[in-house]
């Protein structure tokens, strides 16, 4: 029997993505962030969630696909991260949240060969869902490279 993975799928400069739902805390709209000087160009600051100050991570900027227009609408989900060897939370601006979705590795191509506009070493592989493909993020590689 394939063994089943469940992701947050979401948008991002009109892509859906996917990142493994073990790895995400909480999902939230509204969010106010705070900027941060002199912070690297991804960080677009900081917000309070549950008493804990949170850095904001633009995934745009991380897959170098642009820049989120932050007086427009967006989420953020709250992700686990590590960092240092360290787990952080962090939160992850997207456009909008689809759906938790399941996949089995029988609906995952782990080595896509078509083009993509990010780094494909970002990418963990494209998944076969009911609404067409998801590309399914290496999160954690994603920020090693950012870094």
């Amino acid at each position: 029997m394939a063994r089943e993975i469940t992701y947050v799928t979401f948008e991002c400069e009109g892509e859906q993505y996917g990142i493994p739902v073990a790895g995400v805390e909480v999902v939230l709209e509204g969010a106010t962030i705070t900027p941060v000087p002199h912070s690297l160009d991804f960080i677009r600051g900081v917000m309070n969630h549950r008493g804990t100050v949170v850095p904001v991570l633009d995934l745009r900027r991380i897959l170098r696909i642009g820049e989120t227009d932050l007086t427009k609408e967006f989420v953020v989900l709250i992700v686990e991260l590590s960092l240092n060897k360290e787990m952080v939370s962090a939160g992850l601006i997207t456009d909008k949240v689809y759906e938790v979705l399941t996949l089995s590795e029988n609906q995952i191509d782990k080595r896509p060969s078509i083009g993509h506009r990010i780094d494909g070493t970002l990418i963990a592989g494209i998944g076969k869902g009911e609404g067409g493909f998801i590309i399914l993020l290496d999160l954690q590689r994603a920020l090693e490279q950012a870094l």
